[in-house]
C-alpha cells in the first residue's frame, strides 16, 4: 500500500515536470517570435524613414554650391527665357526701272522701251539689260538673299544649242542705255546661268553677293546684263533669240522683272 502511494506521487511529480518543460518551451518560442517581430518591424520602419542613398538622391532636393555644374535643364530654360529672339526675315520685291531695261547690240543699235532680247541674227549680236533701284531697301539691313527673276516669254529658232545657255554679268551702266553698254566692262562677267532651255517660264538666279556689293558701295542701282555663253551671228535674218518680259510689259505677259530681297 505504501509502495502504491509512492508510485502515484512519483507519477504526478513526473507529469508536473513534463508540463513545466512544455510550458517553458512554448514561452521561449513566444519570446523568440516577439523579438524577431520587433527587429523586423524596426528594420522596415528604418527603411521607410531612411531610404537608400540612391533613392535619397532622387527624393532629396540638391543644393548647388558656386562650383557645382547646374543640371542640364537649367541652361535650356535660361536660354529660352533670357535669350534674344532671332528676328523674322522680311521680303521685298523690287520692280525693274522703266527705260533702264531692254537691249543693246554689237551694231550699236538698241531699245530701252521694248523687250529684253538676247541672241543674234545675220547682222548683229544682242545683249539684254535690266536695272533695279535700291532706294527702297532700308538702310543698315542684313541682306540674307537676293534673286533676279525674269520671265522668258518667247524663243525664236533654237538659241539653246548643246552647251549654250544665258549668262549674267554684274555691272553699272548708269541712268540711261546707250551703245556703249553692250561692251562696257563688268564688275563680274558670267557669274551665273539664268536660263538653259526654251521653256516659257520664270527664270531666276541668286544675286546676293552682287546686291550686297552694290549696297556696300552705296550704289543706287543694281544692274545686270544677259548674253549667251557662245555668241555667234545667225545664218539668216530671223536669227536665234530668247525674249524676256520688260518693265514696260512689252510682250503683254504681266510678268515684269523682279529683284526679290530677303533681309532682317
Amino acid at each position: 500500500m505504501d509502495e502504491e502511494i509512492t508510485t502515484k506521487a512519483q507519477l504526478k511529480t513526473s507529469k508536473r515536470k513534463t508540463a513545466a518543460i512544455i510550458i517553458g518551451f512554448i514561452g521561449i518560442l513566444f519570446i523568440v517570435g516577439g523579438v524577431s517581430y520587433y527587429i523586423g518591424a524596426s528594420t522596415i520602419k528604418d527603411s521607410l524613414q531612411k531610404p537608400s542613398p540612391a533613392l535619397s538622391a532622387l527624393l532629396t532636393p540638391q543644393l548647388l554650391s558656386s562650383n557645382d555644374t547646374p543640371p542640364t535643364l537649367t541652361p535650356i530654360l535660361t536660354g529660352k527665357l533670357s535669350g534674344t529672339p532671332t528676328p523674322l526675315p522680311k521680303s521685298l520685291i523690287l520692280p525693274a526701272e522703266r527705260a533702264l531695261d531692254g537691249f543693246q547690240s554689237s551694231k550699236e543699235n538698241g531699245n530701252s522701251s521694248a523687250e529684253i532680247k538676247v541672241g543674234s541674227d545675220k547682222s548683229a549680236v544682242y545683249r539684254g539689260l535690266v536695272s533695279f533701284s535700291l532706294t527702297g531697301v532700308p538702310t543698315g539691313v542684313n541682306l540674307l538673299e537676293a534673286r533676279l527673276r525674269l520671265y522668258q516669254a518667247k524663243v525664236i529658232n533654237n538659241p539653246y544649242q548643246t552647251g549654250i545657255n544665258i549668262k549674267v554679268d554684274h555691272l553699272q551702266y548708269g541712268d540711261s542705255i546707250d551703245s556703249s553698254d553692250y561692251g562696257i566692262p563688268a564688275f563680274l562677267s558670267g557669274f551665273a546661268t539664268i536660263s538653259s532651255d526654251n521653256r516659257k517660264e520664270w527664270k531666276e538666279v541668286a544675286v546676293t553677293s552682287q546686291v550686297n556689293d552694290d549696297i556696300a558701295n552705296t550704289r543706287s542701282l543694281s544692274q545686270f546684263r544677259l548674253h549667251f555663253s557662245k555668241e555667234l551671228r545667225g545664218e539668216d535674218e530671223t536669227g536665234e533669240f530668247a525674249f524676256f518680259e520688260s518693265s514696260e510689259n512689252f510682250l503683254s505677259t504681266g510678268n515684269t522683272p523682279q529683284l526679290i530681297i530677303k533681309y532682317y
